[in-house]
C-alpha cells in the first residue's frame, strides 16, 4: 500500500515538474518579482499580484486585523523583517486528539492525522497563515490560503494575540520554531507562498485518487507549513524544501520512524534525478526558490 500510494504520487509529480519550470519562468515573473513596494507604482503592482490569486483552486486571501488589506497596509507589512516562525499543528477533531489515529494512518501512508499552520512574528505584526478547505460560490471544494496579519505594539499584545489565534483550536502544539538571526522579510514568505499556490494549481489540476486520498490526512496543510519552515532556515536544504512542496515526505511521529518508508522516500527523490530532463527541471526549480529566499529579483533568474 505504501509503495503504491507514494510511487503513484511521485510519478505524476515528475512529469509535472518538467512542464512546470518553464511555465513558472514565463508566466509568474510579475507575481513573485521583488519590486520596490515603496514606490506608488510598486504598491499598485503588489496589490495586483494578490488580486490575481484570489480566485480559482488554491486561492489566497490576505486580511489585516480581520479586514481585507489595503495597498498601503500591504506595502508596509511586507517590508518588515521576521523575528520568529513557528510551525504549529492542531487536532482535526474537536473533542479527541486526532493524533490517536496516527498509529493507523502512518502505518498505511506515512502521514500523521493533523492540521498544520504557521505563526510568524515580525517587528510590528503577528501573522497566522494556513491552507484550509472551503467551498466556493459554486459549492465546489477548494484549497484557500488564509493570510491573517495583526498589528501589535507590545510583547503583552503579542502574547494575548497568540492566545486569541489558538483559542478555537484543539490540542495545538508547536512542531518547530525558528528564532531568526538572519535577515528574512515577510515579502519573501509571501512571494514563496505565491509560488506554492501556482505550482499546486498545475500539479493538482487533474485531481488524482492519490491526491484525494492524502487530503483525508490534511496533507496539503502540512505541505504548506513544512515548506515554509524549511524555506526559512538560515541555510535551507532545497531538496527538503522541494520534497515538502511536492508532498514526497514522511511525517515523523514520536515513535521510531519506519526505515522502509524513509528509504523509499529517498529512493524516489534521488531516483527521479536519473533523467537529465528531470534533473534539469529540479535544478531550475531550486534556482527559482533560492532566488526568492536570497532576495534576488525573480525576473533576473535564468532558467535553462
Amino acid at each position: 500500500m505504501i509503495a503504491l500510494v507514494t510511487g503513484a504520487e511521485a510519478a505524476w509529480i515528475g512529469d509535472v515538474l518538467i512542464e512546470l519550470v518553464p511555465l513558472l519562468a514565463n508566466s509568474i515573473t510579475s507575481l513573485v518579482r521583488l519590486s520596490d513596494a515603496q514606490q506608488t507604482q510598486g504598491i499598485n503592482i503588489l496589490l495586483e499580484q494578490e488580486l490575481e490569486l484570489e480566485r480559482g483552486q488554491f486561492c489566497k486571501q490576505i486580511l489585516y486585523n480581520n479586514q481585507p488589506i489595503n495597498d498601503i497596509q500591504l506595502s508596509e507589512v511586507m517590508n518588515e523583517t521576521i523575528i520568529q516562525i513557528d510551525r504549529c499543528c492542531q487536532s482535526v477533531w474537536q473533542y479527541f486528539p486526532s493524533g490517536i489515529a496516527t498509529i493507523f494512518t502512518w502505518a498505511l501512508t506515512g502521514q500523521a492525522m493533523r492540521h498544520e499552520f504557521v505563526i510568524i512574528d515580525t517587528t510590528n505584526h503577528t501573522c497566522c497563515i494556513e491552507l484550509v478547505k472551503v467551498k466556493n460560490d459554486q459549492q465546489e471544494e477548494i484549497q484557500k490560503m488564509i493570510f491573517n496579519i495583526y498589528g501589535v505594539q507590545t510583547q503583552e499584545q503579542r502574547k494575548q494575540l497568540r492566545i486569541q489565534i489558538l483559542k478555537n483550536r484543539h490540542y495545538d502544539r508547536v512542531l518547530g520554531s525558528i528564532k531568526l538571526k538572519h535577515e528574512l522579510y515577510l515579502s519573501q514568505i509571501n512571494y514563496f507562498s505565491n509560488l506554492l499556490l501556482i505550482s499546486w494549481r498545475k500539479i493538482y489540476q487533474n485531481k488524482s485518487r492519490t491526491a484525494n486520498f492524502f487530503n483525508l490526512f490534511q496533507k496539503m496543510s502540512k505541505q504548506y507549513a513544512r515548506s515554509i519552515y524549511y524555506f526559512s532556515l538560515e541555510q535551507p536544504d532545497y531538496d527538503i524544501v522541494l520534497q515538502s512542496i511536492f508532498g514526497i515526505f514522511t511525517d515523523k511521529p514520536f515513535f521510531l520512524p519506519r526505515l522502509d518508508m524513509i528509504a523509499l522516500e529517498k529512493m524516489l527523490w534521488h531516483g527521479s534525478k536519473i533523467s537529465d530532463q528531470m534533473k534539469s527541471s529540479i535544478e531550475n526549480f531550486v534556482r527559482l526558490v533560492s532566488s526568492i529566499r536570497n532576495g534576488i529579483d525573480f525576473s533576473q533568474t535564468l532558467v535553462n
